[in-house]
């Protein structure tokens, strides 16, 4: 790619890598460095993301032991994995020494049943059997994205981690107080809430904007609901417990949101409607955009709009074969929007003209009966057909109420 790269001399906005930096040996991390380098626009943004000191540590030894016993069994990965459960659990049910004294095996033995029990052996496999697998210390990646991509940290990803007051205690953001050096500050964070995965934004130069203008352009950002209003939690839960957060507020913002059928409104708008204090307000569409109840919106043009239909015509009709990406593009957002299989097969056959209730799942059923294809609920897969139409047909309905905010992201 570097070399192809090389000769078309490509130039990019974003460059995201997910879930790739921590599973690539060091030659191929430093070539995607140089392409970031090499590719990304001044004031580009790269999106990184990897497993990290010291929160993933406790847990490399029983990673170890779980990646040797798949390179010294037989089998395809599904299986392994399976089968990898049974031996763990034997394993520490024996009480080797270090396992005993280091509990978090216990704790690597219940995520793993997790996993399985919602259908993500793949995941597992990815995590825990990779050969190449590497921890980082956040201040190390924030060295060489700034010798070798030429970029400097911006922020985490994660909006929830923007609010120290909900991830470190007050004693420990006095003590972070005195500590200047930006980096070293957010590496001492990744202590107070024991890090094991970081989400970082990283910048190649940046223009600063004075607070006037920031202000300006959030109040001229659009936003749109993506659930209905009943699925908001009051509760969200953050390295020191759970927050509560205030319900006067966020009922204003959501009821505002949800007026003209869910159709989008400006920042400004929202203030206008609610007369909540801009600080406040911006805090609140946060915290809603972190709990995945609203994004911010985007202007897409026509080109747009044709590619995007014809992705997901193609995600759609993959869905009819097999079980494909939870993630439909939404042009409003920018984004892909997590959605079922079986929501996205409704939005489908909606497409096709199919409306009722009791169309849409006989629909889904007819796909998914032949393929011998299985819900999951609470964690149990749902054997008898019974018990798969009945919960086909609750989707079904749910789907319906949700249908005008699936209109207004453009997805059908």
């Amino acid at each position: 790619m570097l070399v192809r790269f090389a000769d078309e001399k490509p130039q990019f906005d974003y460059i995201v890598f997910h879930g790739i930096f921590s599973w690539v040996p060091r030659p191929t991390q430093d070539a995607m460095l140089q392409i970031v380098r090499q590719t990304l626009k001044p004031g580009g943004v790269v999106y990184a993301s990897y497993n990290c000191h010291p929160g993933w540590s406790p847990k490399a030894p029983s990673r170890h032991v779980l990646k040797l016993f798949s390179e010294y069994s037989s089998g395809g990965t599904i299986e392994k994995v399976h089968n990898m459960l049974g031996f763990f659990e034997s394993f520490l049910q024996s009480q080797p020494s270090y396992m005993t004294s280091t509990p978090v095996s216990q704790r690597v033995l219940a995520d793993v049943k997790k996993y399985v029990d919602n259908r993500k052996e793949n995941y597992v496999a990815h995590e825990y059997f990779a050969g190449t697998w590497e921890l980082f210390w956040f201040s190390d990646v924030a060295a060489r994205m700034q010798d070798m991509g030429k970029c400097s940290y911006a922020c985490s990803a994660k909006i929830i981690e923007h609010y120290e007051d909900l991830n470190v205690s007050p004693e420990g953001l006095a003590f972070l107080k005195s500590i200047k050096n930006r980096i070293f500050r957010e590496q001492l964070k990744d202590f107070y809430v024991n890090r094991q995965f970081r989400t970082d934004i990283y910048q190649k130069g940046h223009a600063k904007l004075n607070p006037f203008e920031i202000m300006q352009k959030l109040l001229n950002t659009e936003f749109v609901l993506l659930k209905p209003l009943n699925e908001f939690k009051n509760k969200i839960g953050t390295p020191r417990g759970q927050a509560e957060l205030a319900l006067d507020i966020y009922d204003k913002v959501l009821d505002m949101l949800a007026q003209r059928s869910f159709a989008l409104k400006m920042m400004r708008e929202i203030q206008q409607g609610t007369g909540i204090a801009f600080p406040q307000l911006l805090n609140a569409l946060s915290l809603l955009v972190s709990q995945g109840m609203c994004l911010p919106c985007q202007k897409y043009s026509n080109k747009v709009k044709k590619q995007v239909d014809a992705y997901n015509r193609n995600l759609f009709e993959q869905q009819t074969l097999k079980n494909g990406s939870v993630f439909v593009a939404s042009p409003l957002t920018g984004s892909g929007v997590m959605i079922s299989d079986t929501v996205q097969l409704m939005i489908k056959a909606h497409m096709e003209n199919r409306k009722s209730k009791d169309e849409l799942a006989r629909y889904v059923w007819d796909i998914y009966k032949p393929q011998g294809r299985k819900h999951v609920k609470d964690g149990k897969v749902l054997s008898e057909d019974s018990e798969n139409i009945a919960e086909i047909e609750r989707m079904a309905q749910e789907f319906l109420q949700r249908l005008p905010i699936y209109k207004q992201l453009g997805i059908c």
